[in-house]
């Protein structure tokens, strides 16, 4: 989908599915199947759109019926990572979206990390990096700052006031920006799914 002006701003859109526990989806964009057959842990590729409101659609893979359905602005020179959320039976939490937000310029000499908490814990997350915090209480459906890291192996830690979450390995490399979603994955286990994908103004 590229759908950008010649003389028009530019921002960024990919869609991200942290729906661990749903069918396949599809999402519709101002009416049009973007993505369709949408699985869980996926990330569609980044789409240059005309900064705007856009009518954003998420429906079971081949039905008619919506399961949510929300009205979204993008802003020129952002890069938006918008991730589907929610429907936990066990958790009765409905879809929604996560709109995830970054600027579009970076220093690229370094790499750059965001993390994102994509979990439904009431409580908020703590990440740590070799042992020092790098994010403290971090909502849900919230993106931290860009924070600049150190081409290198790190290891990595993710809990709350009542557990640890997470404990494995990052591994960032020189010149690239990462997106780091913190998301549910089977039940109460909760997994990290990196990217290192950004779009080249």
């Amino acid at each position: 989908m590229d759908i950008l002006e010649k003389d028009g701003g530019i921002c960024y859109l990919r869609l991200f599915n942290a729906l661990a526990h749903s069918v396949e989806i599809d999402v519709y964009i101002n009416g049009d199947l973007v993505e369709g057959s949408f699985v869980f842990g996926v990330f569609t590729e980044f789409w240059r759109i005309k900064p705007g409101v856009y009518n954003i659609i998420v429906k079971p893979k081949g039905s008619e019926e919506s399961l949510y359905e929300d009205l979204l602005e993008f802003l020129e020179n952002h890069v938006y990572n918008l991730a589907v959320v929610g429907e936990d039976k066990s958790r009765n939490l409905p879809i929604k979206f996560a709109i995830l937000s970054d600027s579009l310029w970076h220093d690229t000499l370094r790499p750059n990390i965001s993390f994102a908490n994509l979990t439904d814990y009431e409580k908020n997350i703590d990440i740590s990096l070799d042992n020092n915090k790098v994010v403290a209480d971090l909502c849900f459906r919230d993106l931290s700052h860009s924070l600049e890291v150190k081409p290198k192996t790190y290891d990595i830690s993710i809990h709350n006031d009542e557990k640890s979450l997470f404990d494995g390995k990052i591994d960032f490399e020189a010149s690239k920006t990462y997106f780091a979603f913190v998301v549910f994955g089977d039940v109460d286990s909760v997994k990290l799914i990196v990217s290192d994908e950004f779009p080249i103004a």
